[in-house]
C-alpha cells in the first residue's frame, strides 16, 4: 500500500505506532500534508486509532511555526514536556524540543528506525 498513491509506507513505522498503543500511549498527528491526503490517511485502518490531527491547512500555520504546535497543545489539552515529536525535518523537531517537547528526526533516506527504538528507550518510553 502507497501513502496517497504516490509512496509507500514505512511499515516499521506502522509498527512502531501500534506498539505505543498497545501501550497506551496517545498518538497525534502534526501534519503539513494538504487536505486531500489527509482525509486519505484517516479513512485508512491503520490511523484509525490515532487521538488527533492538526492539519496546516485547516488552520493556514505550517510547522516550524510554533503556532501549529501550540494549536495541538492546546486542541487536545498536551503538555509540551510530556510529548515525544517524531518528524523528518530537523527544523520541525528543534522548534518541538524549544517548546518543551523531546523530539527525534526521523531520516526516511536511511531508515534509522533503530536509532529511533533506542532514543525513545533512553527517554523511558516502553515499547
Amino acid at each position: 500500500m502507497n501513502y496517497y498513491k504516490y509512496r509507500p509506507f514505512n511499515n516499521e513505522m506502522i509498527e512502531l505506532m501500534n506498539k505505543l498503543k498497545h501501550n497506551n500511549y496517545k498518538i497525534f498527528i502534526l501534519s503539513n500534508n494538504n487536505k486531500e491526503t489527509c482525509e486519505y490517511l484517516k479513512q485508512l485502518p491503520m490511523f484509525e486509532r490515532i487521538d488527533g490531527w492538526i492539519v496546516s491547512c485547516d488552520y493556514h500555520i505550517v510547522k516550524p511555526n510554533k503556532e501549529i504546535y501550540v494549536k495541538l497543545f492546546n486542541t487536545f489539552n498536551i503538555k509540551p514536556d510530556e510529548c515525544f515529536f517524531i518528524d523528518d525535518n530537523k527544523k520541525n523537531v528543534e522548534i518541538g524540543v524549544m517548546l518543551g517537547m523531546q523530539g527525534f528526526t526521523f531520516k526516511y533516506s536511511n531508515n534509522n528506525i533503530d536509532e529511533l527504538i533506542s532514543y525513545m528507550k533512553q527517554n523511558n518510553i516502553v515499547l
